[in-house]
């Protein structure tokens, strides 16, 4: 029963120390920022012929660039400097 704890102990520990990566963070952008360039495209009506707004791809990519760079940031300026 004890060895069963210390696993999942470990299992955790590994858990949140895969949270406090650089990789985690940059992933979890590039999802959100692909989301959230797909959400712009569906909602924001652009009446005068806007660059942005003639294909969902463009925006999912630069949605996909801005939130990688954006949580690169995030990590980097927080938790890198709890340590």
């Amino acid at each position: 029963m004890n060895s069963e704890r210390a696993t999942t102990f470990v299992k955790k520990k590994q858990q949140m120390t895969f949270l406090k990566t650089r990789t985690f963070w940059t992933i979890l952008g590039y999802a959100l920022g692909a989301l959230g360039g797909y959400i712009y495209f569906l909602n924001v009506k652009c009446e005068t012929g806007c660059y942005m707004k003639t294909s969902p791809v463009y925006n999912v990519i630069f949605g996909f660039f801005i939130g990688g760079f954006l949580f690169q940031f995030i990590h980097e300026f927080f938790i890198a400097k709890q340590k």
